[in-house]
């Protein structure tokens, strides 16, 4: 669903990966007003049609928000929808998920590691990690369990 932008205020702008990102305060028809970071300072314009991409909260409590605009049928890392347009694949899309554990035991097999038959323990020990790791992020007490803990003698490889 597209709206319009009704308000754009500059705010601070901060330095990230050696580029400049300039952000502003945008507020949309439909009432949500959140923090937009671009490379360019007039990326985003009153009058303009836009989409939220996606909505969150910052450490401090501020909405942000992530802009796009509607049905630009340009590449957006993803794959084609059954529609045809393009789609950007969420970090918490399982099959994703998946395919990236799986891809980590399969080096580690392919190096010599760990044997055939430990790829699918490894694959899940990897997959564990990965959930800790993002539960802290969320603020959750440091885990634990014997990933977070382990010794090289409680790893499955």
């Amino acid at each position: 669903m597209s709206n319009k932008i009704t308000n754009v205020v500059p705010s601070e702008g901060y330095e990230w990966n050696g580029k400049s990102y300039h952000t502003q305060m945008v507020t949309l028809d439909n009432g949500v007003t959140g923090i937009v970071s671009a490379l360019s300072p007039d990326k985003w314009q009153v009058g303009q049609e836009v989409e939220i991409k996606k909505q969150s909260q910052d450490q401090k409590g501020n909405t942000k928000i992530s802009l796009g605009l509607p049905d630009s049928g340009g590449f957006s890392g993803g794959g084609f929808s059954s529609n045809g347009t393009v789609t950007k694949k969420s970090y918490d899309d399982s099959d994703a998920q998946a395919g990236y554990v799986l891809s980590y035991a399969k080096d580690m097999l392919v190096a010599g590691k760990i044997k055939k038959e430990q790829v699918v323990e490894v694959a899940n020990f990897f997959y564990d990690c990965k959930e800790e790791i993002k539960q802290h992020i969320k603020g959750a007490p440091a885990p634990q369990t014997a990933t977070a803990s382990s010794t090289n003698e409680d790893l499955p490889f």
